[in-house]
């Protein structure tokens, strides 16, 4: 795939034993994310970098004009990557989201998931302001946002099971702006690890793709090995 990341690992030395790996994703122009990895048993399912992350955030850095000056919420951030690719790219602001295991039981989430995105996003950061994180659960109230405080909405390989597409799916819309003169975005990436679990592919497939799009004038992308299939307002 042209753009795409070559990634980097070296254990991290840390203390109470904890099993870090520290990787760098470099992406063409000199775009490169240095991320903290965790074991599963600390970090649980997004406790590494998964294949579809590095695929979406090679995708955007060849499409940057669609995060460029934008509002952006990434779902589901686990380590961080795309979030802070779109930081890098150009984006106005990027809130990554995921789950805080100590404070709420998520399915598949360890104990350190939060924290160690909070440590990929302050490393990554450059003081600007652009990005941050807060916890979020899907179906719950996004602190500090009102509804439509997004233009763009990422996530990639979110779910794992059919009662996770729903919650997903509303915590889209409620956030994503009105259609103002450009659709809002929703860009997603899957390389087949839902589908490894018995789920359909796309969320936006399982919840009416085009019906839902179209009825909030949203445009939704899938991104898979790098290419797009387009639905919605202007598909």
């Amino acid at each position: 795939m042209s753009g795409a990341a070559r990634g980097g690992g070296a254990f991290v030395s840390s203390p109470n034993n904890i099993h870090v790996v520290c990787r760098t994703f470099v992406f063409r122009d000199s775009i490169a994310v240095t991320l903290n990895e965790l074991s599963h048993e600390e970090a649980g399912i997004g406790a590494s970098t998964f294949d579809a992350a590095v695929a979406l955030g090679a995708w955007l850095v060849q499409n940057r004009g669609v995060v460029r000056g934008k509002s952006v919420l990434e779902l589901g951030a686990g380590t961080g990557l795309v979030g802070c690719v779109c930081a890098g790219v150009g984006a106005a602001n990027v809130l990554l989201t995921d789950v805080n295991s100590s404070d709420v039981v998520a399915a598949g989430a360890g104990p350190m998931l939060f924290s160690n995105l909070e440590a990929n996003v302050c490393s990554n950061s450059h003081g600007d302001g652009v990005l941050s994180c807060v916890p979020f659960e899907w179906g719950g109230e996004l602190q500090g946002r009102a509804e439509g405080s997004f233009d763009v909405v990422v996530g990639s390989d979110l779910y794992y099971s059919a009662s996770s597409i729903a919650p997903l799916c509303s915590a889209v819309r409620k956030y994503l702006s009105k259609p103002h003169p450009q659709p809002p975005l929703c860009l997603w990436a899957t390389l087949g690890i839902a589908d490894a679990f018995g789920c359909c592919l796309s969320p936006w497939v399982a919840d009416g793709d085009v019906v839902v799009c179209r009825a909030r004038g949203m445009l939704s992308v899938t991104v898979t090995h790098g290419k797009d299939r387009r639905g919605g307002a202007d598909g």
